[in-house]
């Protein structure tokens, strides 16, 4: 049996617009969670972020929490937990690490119930070191997923390792990077995936594949995908239709002005061409999926009628399907194959090269140890958790609480990635992005300033913290002239 776990990665920053909101949400969230919806027999793991349900809360897309609440509590998929904000966790300190983990466990259970059932952890962008395994296990979850390029032993097709910290362990779980950036970039088909699994299993009795990516692939990057591969792949491996298959097959009709048809199962147009005299009855190939058509031949077409019309019956499915393959979420690999070694997976991202990890560069979109911005940018955010956490510990009178809590708020939305990843030059540059990041922590900076001032502190403290404003704000001029001349 080959099993394969998918896992899709929904997230928005919070900074952005509603308008490219309301298009991702068009274009990706509502036809692939249609997609899932249509299937029964399809299983898959989601990480949404916190922040990206009261995005859509906020901003009239409930129907997309009530969709991915229906699919979870009927178990076609089980989400993970993570951290609320996007940040890249290893970056932080273990107090910032803690905050976002368990924010996005209470928001996650907040807006989609007891369908939250988080037993596994997608650290964002999957950047790992050892040092936020503390927090992951503390939070309860049983297994992480990383890159590939993390793991360090043999590769793992029919056993889980585990990772440990302090004699607990759980499960740790590796996606094949080389599949999942295939149907990210769409360089694979339907039928071309499918072979690809049937060769990585040889002749192994059972064997578990997972693929991870993000969400907003299917529609939004790549227009349809949700449609020309998932739909394509869920059709051909779904078991009511392999035992339709052995007594029917999809009939296509067209005619002489009408011969462009519709793929019954993926969606792909293409044109009929035939030699000679049109044939009563044939027998096609869909060009995306590989699935064998039958069409058939009518004089004329009815007004009324649409160019192709699909019967009740089923699609011939390729060979791949009939030698047992199921879908399932990660969680569910853990009782279908065994326990590995315990291992120590490689700092890294999903973005991370091998060259990249033999550098010590593990992080190279958010923190290449060669990119000036980047290394200002973290001073400048880890001057503002040093700001923002005294200002909490200071707050002593109503004005000073109000504001340290307006404070705290903005740091954990200002922790987010995206900044970072537009700073990358590998070869993101936005400088408008960029931007944004520095104005998030600058208001946390200002209001946590302000609560320090207003409270009850020493003279001494609030010129010590005044200097370190200084400091911020000198920082963040470096960053900004950096943005005028690179």
């Amino acid at each position: 049996m080959i099993y394969w776990a998918q896992l899709l990665h929904f997230y928005q920053p919070p900074t952005q617009t509603p308008q490219v909101l309301e298009k991702i949400c068009n274009e990706s969230y509502r036809p692939l969670l249609e997609v899932l919806r249509q299937y029964p027999h399809v299983r898959a793991t989601l990480n949404i972020n916190g922040v990206l349900l009261e995005m859509l809360q906020n901003h009239g897309h409930r129907d997309i929490i009530f969709s991915l609440q229906s699919l979870g509590e009927k178990g076609n998929v089980e989400f993970t937990g993570s951290g609320k904000y996007h940040p890249i966790l290893p970056l932080l300190p273990l107090a910032e690490r803690k905050r976002q983990i368990e924010s996005n466990i209470a928001t996650g259970t907040q807006f989609l119930g007891k369908a939250y059932e988080t037993k596994g952890f997608f650290p964002p962008e999957m950047c790992y070191s050892s040092e936020i395994l503390p927090e992951v296990i503390a939070a309860g979850h049983e297994w992480i997923i990383l890159s590939g390029v993390a793991c360090p032993n043999p590769w793992p097709l029919d056993k889980i390792y585990q990772v440990e910290n302090r004699e607990k362990k759980i499960s740790v779980f590796f996606r094949d990077d080389i599949l999942s950036n295939k149907i990210s970039f769409q360089q694979t088909s339907a039928h071309d995936f499918l072979e690809q699994l049937k060769q990585m299993r040889g002749n192994a009795e059972n064997i578990y594949v997972i693929t991870a990516m993000d969400a907003e692939t299917f529609g939004h990057h790549i227009k349809n995908w949700e449609n020309l591969f998932l739909r394509a792949v869920y059709e051909q491996i779904d078991p009511a239709r392999q035992t339709r298959d052995k007594i029917e097959k999809t009939r296509i009709e067209y005619t002489k002005e009408e011969p462009v048809t519709i793929c019954p199962v993926c969606g792909t147009k293409f044109l009929l061409v035939f030699s000679g005299e049109l044939p009563k009855v044939g027998e096609v190939t869909c060009p995306n999926c590989h699935t064998e058509l039958t069409v058939s031949f009518k004089e004329t077409a009815k007004k009324d009628e649409g160019k192709t019309s699909k019967s009740t019956q089923g699609a011939k499915t390729p060979d791949l399907s009939r030698q047992e393959m199921e879908m399932v979420t990660i969680s569910e690999l853990t009782r279908l194959f065994p326990l590995g070694g315990v291992v120590i997976p490689k700092a890294s991202s999903w973005s991370t090269t091998a060259d990249d990890i033999l550098a010590g560069n593990p992080y190279p979109l958010w923190r290449d140890k060669d990119n000036e911005t980047h290394r200002l940018q973290w001073e400048h955010l880890y001057l503002c958790i040093e700001i923002v956490n005294k200002a909490q510990e200071c707050a002593d009178n109503d004005e000073s609480k109000s504001l340290s809590s307006i404070a705290r708020t903005l740091l954990d939305m200002a922790e987010y990635s995206c900044h970072f990843w537009w700073a990358s030059r590998r070869p993101m540059w936005d400088m408008n992005l960029i931007q944004l990041g520095l104005i998030d922590q600058w208001r946390a900076i200002v209001n946590a300033y302000r609560a320090i001032n207003k409270s009850g502190v020493d003279d001494k403290t609030k010129s010590n913290y005044y200097h370190k404003i200084v400091a911020a704000r000198d920082i963040r001029n470096k960053i900004v002239d950096r943005l005028f001349i690179l």
